[in-house]
């Protein structure tokens, strides 16, 4: 096999693997809990160790409190936000203990008891027993300037004693979304920015995972909403502990501090609880809190291109469109180049032909001969295929961002309904083998377009001067674009016309390059 076939092969089943990885599978559930305390680890600036399970905490009464577009669900003794509902998008369902939640380690370690109310557009929640020796408030209001999903939080502590006394709390600063779809458990990831780095808080049940730094702010992250919470100023130590056999919770330790008799101190946090929107996360100043996959950059970058297209042309489809015809353009001068070696590489065909019969006995001397051919040409076998592989990081974006993005969500074009699912233009009664329950027509059309375009490119491999394993090699590609169909018939409309504005574009590029070999 040549190396430009390898090269495309090895790059189609990747991209394949991935795809159908992505689509079809998503990762096992967690594991139950054991008797057995896991074996403890260590990494640099992290250490993990293990800690024995508790027995989940009985349920909490949960009072509800709107703060619009908010409607938080508050434990009514220990005031944790245990359900938080945004839009109508359910973030936190039954979070024990709640997130937010002020336990108090310094003078002594327990849970504060705690009443919630509302008053005058804020949610406050303070301590109940008026005669305990530390008052402690949490106060969160809409933030005014940050956009709508934005809030400010601040806890507040005054010694309510008649002598100095030494004080530490803790605040819940994680929990993890739901699991309401199995599919989306590959998206739902806890992380913080601690140290310059951006740190997972995935930790198994019965395990305490702590980290040497103090957060810079902390993401709860699923699919397509994120809660994200950044202290005022990086502080404290930072731990996050599994110790009721379901969820995890990411508890902040404040600083120690000693107040005087009436004296107080407090603590300010800025959060964003709601959907992954680049202009609202912006507003808040929290877009680099979200991570979008291996390519998180060109995600969003690709994403901020698309919402900027959309709002002057009112279509997703066109900012699809556009994105795909201005990567064409930057890859002009390559495809042509990779175009010109593969012309070239037809032309010495009949040669490296000759040197294979001659040298078939010795592999080893067929290979330098080879090669000296292709220096000789100025030949780079692999240049054909540089295009796709500039190409996969951007593609592999592309995907991300039609699947997650909440702008993209229910985006029509043409005869697409929806951008972000498969085109759908029949629906079946009943789901047919291999074609699901939906004829989609863009995988069809790309799987034709791919089918020309090799057809136009073998024309350039020189057939009679083929071996006949060249042959046979050559007769396996042409089910390339029927496999490509089949992995793209179930991805979103708009990742597939993407493809198919690409593969239109090259192959005009292909038939602008035979004209003019013509003339």
């Amino acid at each position: 096999m040549k190396p430009e076939q390898r090269l495309i092969l090895s790059l189609t089943l990747t991209l394949g693997i991935l795809l159908l990885w992505t689509t079809l599978f998503s990762p096992p559930t967690r594991a139950p809990v054991s008797s057995e305390p896991e074996v403890a680890k260590s990494s640099a600036g992290v250490s993990v160790r293990a800690t024995a399970l508790a027995p989940k905490s009985p349920l909490e009464p949960i009072q509800e409190i709107p703060l619009d577009p908010f409607r938080f669900g508050l434990g009514s003794s220990k005031g944790g936000i245990q359900n938080l509902w945004v839009d109508g998008a359910s973030l936190l369902d039954g979070a024990q203990p709640g997130l937010l939640q002020i336990e108090q380690i310094k003078p002594a370690s327990l849970q504060v008891e705690m009443d919630s109310q509302s008053e005058g557009g804020k949610l406050i929640t303070q301590t109940a027993t008026k005669s305990a020796m530390a008052h402690i408030s949490r106060t969160i209001s809409r933030s005014k300037e940050a956009g709508p999903f934005s809030l400010d939080c601040e806890v507040r502590l005054t010694n309510a004693g008649l002598q100095p006394q030494e004080y530490q709390l803790r605040v819940a600063l994680f929990k993890p979304f739901p699991q309401h779809n199995p599919r989306d458990i590959q998206y739902n990831h806890g992380f913080a920015w601690i140290n310059g780095k951006n740190q997972r808080l995935d930790v198994k049940p019965g395990q305490t995972k702590t980290f040497s730094g103090s957060p810079s702010w902390v993401t709860t992250q699923g699919k397509s909403h994120a809660i994200i919470i950044q202290p005022a100023t990086p502080m404290g130590m930072f731990h996050v502990e599994h110790l009721t056999g379901n969820t995890a919770t990411g508890w902040l330790d404040l600083p120690p501090v000693t107040l005087a008799s009436g004296a107080q101190t407090s603590w300010q946090f800025r959060i964003y609880a709601g959907p992954m929107i680049l202009s609202h996360l912006k507003e808040a100043g929290m877009e680099d809190a979200i991570n979008l996959g291996f390519f998180s950059g060109i995600t969003k970058m690709i994403l901020g291109i698309l919402v900027w297209v959309a709002s002057w042309s009112h279509s997703y489809g066109f900012a699809i469109i556009f994105v795909s015809v201005s990567i064409w353009l930057l890859f002009f001068p390559i495809t042509w180049s990779g175009i010109r070696m593969m012309k070239a590489m037809g032309a010495i065909q009949p040669q490296m032909k000759r040197i294979q019969e001659e040298h078939k006995k010795n592999p080893q001397k067929m290979n330098q001969e080879v090669m000296e051919l292709y220096r000789k040409h100025k030949v780079n076998p692999v240049a054909g295929c540089l295009p796709l592989f500039l190409q996969t990081p951007i593609f592999l974006s592309l995907y991300q961002a039609l699947t997650r993005s909440p702008e993209l969500r229910g985006a029509h074009f043409l005869f697409i309904r929806d951008l972000s699912g498969p085109d759908a233009i029949i629906q079946f009664p009943q789901p047919l083998p291999l074609v699901g329950s939906s004829l989609n027509v863009l995988p069809i059309v790309m799987a034709l377009a791919m089918f020309l375009q090799q057809r136009i490119t073998a024309s350039f491999q020189g057939q009679s001067a083929m071996t006949d394993e060249q042959k046979a090699q050559q007769q396996m590609f042409k089910f390339m674009p029927l496999m490509f169909g089949f992995l793209f018939y179930g991805l979103p409309s708009g990742l597939v016309l993407y493809w198919v504005t690409n593969t239109l574009l090259t192959l005009v590029q292909y038939l602008i390059f035979m004209r003019m070999e013509r003339s």
